[in-house]
């Protein structure tokens, strides 16, 4: 899951706004990264990314949660959110709009995955190959 060069760790992280605090962006999190309002970084999650308006992270293992938007390149569990998006869900995209480019459950009002032979689906989608993986 890490493949970041992730130096520091840190049990616990606040963030208010992108970029404040600066750690957001260099130091990983194992265990609860709270926004208030915001979380945002490049660092890696391993355990809850919850915020009250937007969730983002570079890669999640295991729940990002917000009451507005979350977003990552890659997520491994669950994101939980009215607007969901990621490069790649390796799990569940919980929301009213769902979005990824390839790889993930999605289950909300309107589900898109880009590299899907059927990227837009209502209701539920799912899919776990990808455009390169077949070449």
């Amino acid at each position: 899951m890490c493949c970041c060069p992730v130096k520091e760790w840190t049990v616990f992280q606040v963030g208010f706004l992108p970029g404040i605090p600066t750690v957001d962006q260099t130091v990983g999190v194992a265990g609860v990264k709270a926004g208030l309002p915001l979380s945002d970084g490049k660092a890696v999650v391993l355990g809850v990314d919850a915020s009250f308006f937007g969730s983002g992270a570079s890669r999640v293992a295991g729940a990002q949660i917000s009451s507005a938007a979350t977003w990552a390149e890659r997520v491994k569990g669950l994101q939980l959110a009215p607007v969901t998006v990621a490069d790649r869900c390796d799990g569940l995209q919980f929301g009213v709009v769902n979005v990824a480019k390839t790889g993930a459950v999605q289950i909300g009002l309107v589900n898109y995955i880009a590299d899907s032979p059927l990227p837009w689906m209502i209701l539920c989608n799912v899919y776990f190959g990808s455009k390169e993986a077949g070449k």
